[in-house]
């Protein structure tokens, strides 16, 4: 089962390039620098997320467009204003995320289109991200 689909051996196929509502992703780009177009943003249980996708994959007889196979990052912390939630700070450990989500497969419907910028802070292992287009989506505690 994937996805609550019954999946029959050899129905899987795995592909590099999506493009979602015309914007390009690619999977497997992570480490592979200045390119980062593997990076993606989906809210799931109401706030943003941000993952790497591994690989991208079709399921034969599913009429879902495709799933994305992903490494999550930790939970999203902004830089300015709560209210304004653009500047992200995350690090490359996401099993909080992993385990909460329950997951590392997602539906490429899910993933927002929009491309993340990605600044990689060496010293302190983390990441700071920057949606191209749209906004974060929040859960007020």
């Amino acid at each position: 089962m994937m996805q609550g689909v019954d999946v029959e051996l050899f129905s899987v196929t795995q592909f590099k390039i999506a493009y979602i509502l015309n914007v390009h992703f690619k999977a497997g780009e992570w480490g592979n620098h200045p390119r980062c177009g593997s990076v993606v943003t989906c809210v799931i249980d109401g706030r943003s997320l941000y993952a790497r996708v591994k690989r991208f994959l079709k399921v034969e007889g599913n009429d879902c467009p495709g799933f994305a196979s992903v490494d999550w990052f930790s939970a999203p912390t902004y830089l300015f204003d709560d209210s304004i939630p653009l500047g992200v700070c995350v690090t490359g450990d996401g099993t909080e995320i992993d385990r909460d989500v329950g997951t590392s497969v997602i539906r490429i419907t899910q993933i927002d289109p929009s491309p993340v910028i990605v600044e990689r802070d060496v010293d302190n292992g983390r990441f700071y991200m920057m949606r191209d287009s749209g906004y974060d989506t929040r859960v007020d505690n």
